[in-house]
């Protein structure tokens, strides 16, 4: 019986399954299981098995499915087979195997074992006394013969992989040497190539394939570093089920990175490359990169660190392979990772991590970095950021002191930038703009400022930090609130200017809490419109603001143009509308109910009591109108009627004090230098 290790667990979208994966510890193939009455019961999805174990298996059956038709003038090593491609390999080695009709990832494996024991090249030379230069000079031949090369791609290759040798050409022995130049003079680029929809690049049996919509060069410098270290993780990734796939990935475009070209792929595997850098040596990493495959790394972090225990490191790049996978990739659209799991594999790290230095992950000044930039174990200083909700530093950390324990650690030596990180939205410019925030040094000492404008109590240091540290809510609106119409009572507005200020107000809040509310179940703000409203009313009546209430909801007069960080720019329009009650109009006793309105208004609103709407329809032809002028004094406007029994009124009698009708008329924008914020 095979001893499996968990790793985690997914969730089936189609049926919101909890599925239990394992790994063996035999193999390393992937197992998965459903779980009833305590009982593991297998599941068996094989599609879902299958990118679990090998992704180039996946690869090879959907291009069957989904590339389209290749062209027939195409190169024939274009449309190989995964059996002929292996063929092609395992003959330009120079080893006669015949290979019988088997499955393509047992093809796979056999290619490998045998490229492992066998791999050499006929164009070069060389013996272990071979200098990193007389290397180079061979490596630049073997390249130069391979006509799938670019002369730009041949020049930033050359260059970067001898810095490359350079560093670690210590560590490879005469057989690594040789599969290096076979693999450098004669690697098939396959350009245009059909691939999966989450990738622009990909090498596997000696092949590298990329699309049409990409940037070659640094996609075939990552996809040839692939190739020359084929013997190892690459390798390891099919010759045991896929394991150590995230990790190769993150120690792939690091070294094309560092050394080649810049790559900026793969920024989470390239991060947990870093961390996992900590626990071993970065020597350990190259050699299982290159030649040794994942459980060599798994068993050296072991060896090294006592007190780690061998399956956590197994478990580990696991789960980097199912993250890769489900969250990046997104290779199956049924099949999710839990929330849970980025809280799970991160105390899984910190295991490992407290293992070797006897206190937490997030004591470390790694772990008390908010984001590491470009994470790369190959640098030797790496760029971090830490902020304290306001400020953020910028520090060039050495790599080597990452793990060190940040109470013991002084993070000002290494500060090489500082900008401003705090979250500021359209609402807090009602307040004060960001610019002024700015010249503070942390939102202690901005909010302490602000406080003392109304009180130098602690009640209303916490009243201003609560507006301006957290996001709007019940707790804070009133606190904002007030804030907000303290700067409108204290400034000169036109009542113009002021009612378009409010309600450009509104119209932010609403859309700040909208946005909110649509990420979460929790109410911003309850009943907003209704708390909005009742503030404004309180304060403009308290204010003898009239002119502004009745601006406000009787009128809808906004900016042409609105700056919050600089209201005098915001710029009112020359004319708006203008609401008023009408009673320009007759009630006949057979309830036709006729409007007059004059040149400059137009129809608002019609009422019968609070609920009841009423619709007024237009008088267009002449003689109507000429029968409806002698109700009215004037004969310039517009009239409108409607009979007011079809609303299903009844036999009752018609109050004319319910009757309330709203017209409205176009007003001049006043004093138009006025309206300015003084």
């Amino acid at each position: 019986m095979k001893e499996m290790l968990y790793i985690t667990k997914v969730i089936s979208d189609v049926n919101k399954q909890e599925i239990y994966v394992f790994i063996s510890l035999e193999d390393f193939k992937k197992y998965a299981f459903t779980k009833k009455n305590n009982f593991f019961i297998p599941y068996n999805d094989k599609y879902f098995l299958d990118i679990l174990n090998n992704v180039e298996k996946v690869m090879y059956h959907q291009e069957l499915e989904e590339s389209p038709k290749e062209n027939d003038n195409k190169k024939t090593k274009k449309n190989l087979s995964v059996k002929e491609k292996v063929q092609k390999v395992l003959a330009g080695l120079g080893i006669a195997v015949t290979l019988v009709s088997v499955e393509p990832a047992l093809v796979e494996a056999v290619s490998y074992s045998l490229k492992r024991v066998n791999s050499f090249s006929y164009s070069t030379l060389i013996d272990e006394k071979t200098s990193n230069d007389e290397f180079m000079e061979q490596f630049t031949i073997a390249i130069n013969k391979n006509q799938d090369y670019k002369e730009k791609e041949r020049k930033v290759i050359i260059e970067g992989y001898a810095k490359y040798i350079d560093d670690w050409g210590y560590l490879l022995e005469e057989a690594d040497k040789e599969y290096i130049l076979h693999m450098a003079e004669n690697v098939n680029i396959n350009r245009g190539a059909w691939l999966p929809r989450w990738a622009i690049g990909s090498y596997g049996s000696g092949n590298i394939n990329i699309t049409n919509q990409v940037n070659d060069v640094p996609c075939v410098s990552h996809e040839s570093a692939h190739a020359f270290s084929d013997r190892g993780l690459t390798a390891g990734s099919i010759n045991w089920f896929g394991l150590g796939y995230a990790f190769n990935e993150g120690i792939n475009t690091s070294i094309n990175d560092k050394y080649i070209i810049g790559d900026s792929a793969y920024p989470a595997q390239r991060y947990d490359t870093m961390k996992l850098s900590l626990l071993a040596e970065d020597e350990d990493i190259i050699i299982a990169y290159q030649k040794e495959g994942p459980e060599y790394f798994c068993k050296k972090v072991a060896e090294r660190n006592k007190n780690i225990n061998y399956t956590d490191v197994l478990r580990y790049l696991s789960m980097m392979d199912l993250e890769l996978f489900l969250n990046h990739y997104k290779i199956i659209e049924d099949y999710k990772l839990p929330v849970e799991f980025f809280k799970e594999k991160d105390e899984l790290y910190n295991k490992m991590f407290k293992a070797k230095y006897g206190y937490d992950f997030s004591e470390s000044v790694d772990g008390q970095l908010d984001k590491t930039y470009n994470a790369n174990f190959l640098d030797a200083e790496i760029t971090g950021i830490k902020s304290d909700g306001f400020k953020s530093q910028l520090y060039s950390i050495p790599k080597n002191l990452l793990a060190s324990k940040a109470s013991d650690f002084d993070y000002s030596k290494y500060i090489v930038g500082e900008n401003y990180d705090f979250k500021y939205s359209e609402a807090l410019n009602f307040l004060v703009s960001a610019s002024e925030v700015e010249k503070y040094n942390s939102w202690d000492e901005f909010c302490s400022a602000f406080a003392e404008k109304y009180s130098s109590d602690e009640e209303e240091f916490n009243k201003v930090k609560s507006v301006f540290t957290q996001e709007l809510c019940d707790d804070n609106f009133d606190y904002y609130m007030g804030y907000a119409l303290d700067k409108v009572s204290k400034t000169n507005y036109s009542s113009e200017f002021t009612t378009c200020y409010i309600r450009e107000l509104y119209n932010i809040l609403k859309k700040d809490i909208e946005n909110k509310e649509k990420f979460s179940e929790k109410k911003s703000v309850e009943n907003f419109d209704e708390k909005f409203n009742k503030k404004i009313q309180q304060f403009l009546i308290q204010n003898n603001m009239q002119d502004v209430l009745n601006l406000y909801y009787n009128s809808d007069i906004k900016f042409v143009e609105f700056d919050s960080d600089y209201l005098h720019n915001c710029i009112l329009p020359e004319e708006y509308m203008m609401k008023h009650k009408s009673d320009n109009y007759v009630l006949l006793d057979n309830g036709l109910l006729i409007l007059k309105t004059s040149e400059n208004e137009d129809i608002w609103s019609a009422k019968y009591g609070e609920e009841q709407n009423i619709y007024l329809k237009e008088v267009h032809d002449e003689q109507s109108i000429e029968m409806v002028n002698g109700y009215f004094a004037s004969s310039n406007g517009k009239y409108y009627y409607t009979n007011l029994y079809s609303y299903s009124l009844g036999s009752e009698e018609i109050e004319k004090e319910k009757i309330n009708i709203y017209v409205y008329s176009v007003v001049k924008t006043e004093e138009l230098q006025k309206q300015r914020w003084r």
